[in-house]
Formats: C-alpha cells, structure tokens, sequence
C-alpha cells in the first residue's frame, strides 16, 4: 500500500466488503461493514471523522471521497473524486468521549450540490442491462501541521458512516503516524499550513 499521511483510510470494494489500511483495520469494523454497497448506500448520510492531534489540520480542499463503479459487461465503469466539506454542524458524542487531551475531531460530508450527482452514477451503473453493479467508496485526507510535529506518537483514527443504524465505524484505529512514515516522509506529507 502507498502511505500517505492520514490517507484512507477505508476503502469499500465490491461485495462481500474488504476494509484495507495497513493492518489497523478492527475486526468488529469488518464485520459492520461485511454488507455495505458502494452502488446503493445514500450519498446524503456518507460522514467521515478524523481524530487526530489538534495541530493537524486538512489542506483546503484536501479531504476527498473517491467512489468507483462498474457493471460487468456494461460501459457504466467511473471513477469520481468528491471533494468533502469540514461539516461543523455534526455532533457525534460518542467519538467527542473518545478524544484525549490535544486531539481534536474534524467531520467531513459530501456537498449537498455533489449528492444528486453521485446518485445518478450509482444509478447508472446499477441500470446496465445484464450486469452485475460493484462498487468502492474510499476516502482521502491532505493535512498540513500548525507549528513544529510534536514528539511522541502521532495517533490518528479514522470512522465512516454509511448508515444511520450502524453510525460511525472506526476504519483505522489509532495509527501512529510516526511508525507509517519516516521523518522525511512526514515533513513532505504534512508540510506547514500556510
């Protein structure tokens, strides 16, 4: 897998659902997330939530759903990039409980504009005539740092709701920046915000 700083972190692909990320992925998340469907989940309820330490921040238009369809033996094949809005109305209680000291909780959605569109190419690809609809949706987070990396661990975890039943699933848990990505890695995946 390549690393990224706080890249996907969740990865939905196909039917049955594989979690991909390193090895940081919860078995009880795999399990929740054993049924979920690219091609028919709302775009509408889809959030994403980063715990992390407060001094990293996502770059400006640096927090993507990237979702890709294909119907066997059709042309509906896409591959479509979303970029996600910090969504600041979300209160989720549960993961506010689960933040220590120096970590903040940043929630993203999809625009409201990109809804309607990712329906209709979920649509689509589940309308081809004789095929077989799949799909992944995956998530993708640039960030940059406010002041000097701190030392230590530099824990990050990432959650996706796909549905308003099972709420936020951790996809990552508690990856440590630091043993992902060597220093020089990390001074280029998270340079200083500007």
């Amino acid at each position: 897998m390549q690393r990224h700083a706080l890249l996907v972190l969740a990865t939905l692909a196909f039917v049955p659902v594989f979690v991909m990320g390193c090895g940081h992925v919860p078995v009880a998340s795999m399990w929740k997330l054993r049924n979920a469907d690219a091609m028919t989940v709302d775009p509408a309820i889809i959030r994403v939530a980063v715990r992390a330490p407060a001094m990293l921040v996502a770059r400006p238009r640096g927090a993507k759903l990237i979702v890709k369809g294909r119907a066997t033996q059709s042309a509906q094949d896409f591959e479509r990039e979303f970029v996600l809005e910090q969504d600041e109305t979300a209160v989720e209680p549960v993961l506010l409980r689960e933040r220590s000291t120096g970590e903040a909780l940043t929630m993203f959605r999809i625009s409201t504009s990109d809804v309607p569109v990712l329906r209709s190419l979920q649509a689509q690809t589940r309308s081809a005539t004789g095929a077989k609809a799949t799909g992944s949706i995956g998530v993708k987070l640039e960030a940059c740092r406010r002041g000097p990396l701190p030392a230590g661990p530099l824990l990050t975890t990432t959650y996706l709701k796909l549905d308003v039943e099972a709420g936020f699933v951790p996809v990552l848990a508690a990856v440590d920046l630091r043993r992902e990505l060597d220093a020089k890695q990390l001074e280029v995946e998270l340079p200083p915000c500007s």
